[in-house]
């Protein structure tokens, strides 16, 4: 190569390692961004399961209780692990909430977004008062009884099991089935 080759060539080399500074830069930003994003929402996540935490009647079932120290961070290997915990404290609060308007599917209940009211973030913290245990929402329906003997299969004993748990009450605005023949 000529040296005016080299000199085209090392130019060439200077503009990619400056254009390559740039979009490095651009990268180094949003990765900064999101660090920044992810601080902010786990501060949220702990002081919400923070104040589940101090509820005795909301406890964790499936999730795991997380650290919340100065080291851990939030990122893409370990928030659904944080966000797990805070989804099942939120569906026990749901439940909770079914539970104290006597709601009969209140083990099942959802929060439907379109009825949910705006977050007013200048109110105070809410008090909860008598707060059920969360055995007493099966309404006694559980039998411990059950064994795999009793599991039923067959449409007309499933039927007929139907219909003594709606003479018992457990099941609600049941309309009178019987006198159709069963089906």
């Amino acid at each position: 190569m000529s040296d005016a080759e080299k000199g085209n060539v090392r130019e060439g080399l200077v503009k990619k390692i400056a254009e390559t500074k740039v979009v490095n830069d651009t990268k180094l930003n949003q990765i900064c961004n999101i660090e920044n994003q992810m601080s902010q929402i786990k501060e949220f996540v702990e002081k919400m399961c923070e104040k589940f935490r101090n509820e005795p009647a909301f406890k964790l079932s499936v999730a795991s209780h997380m650290q919340y120290d100065e080291g851990t961070q939030f990122n893409e290997n370990n928030v659904t692990l944080y966000l797990a915990e805070l989804e099942e404290f939120v569906s026990n609060f749901i439940t909770f909430l079914a539970q104290r308007e006597k709601n009969p599917d209140a083990p099942i209940s959802a929060l439907s977004l379109d009825v949910m009211a705006n977050k007013e973030f200048d109110k105070g913290a809410m008090q909860i008062d008598n707060i059920p245990n969360s055995n007493q929402f099966n309404n006694n329906f559980e039998d411990d009884q059950t064994t795999e003997e009793e599991i039923i299969t067959n449409k007309r004993d499933l039927f007929r099991k139907f219909e003594e748990f709606a003479n018992k009450g457990y099941i609600d605005n049941l309309h009178n089935t019987s006198s159709k023949g069963g089906k």
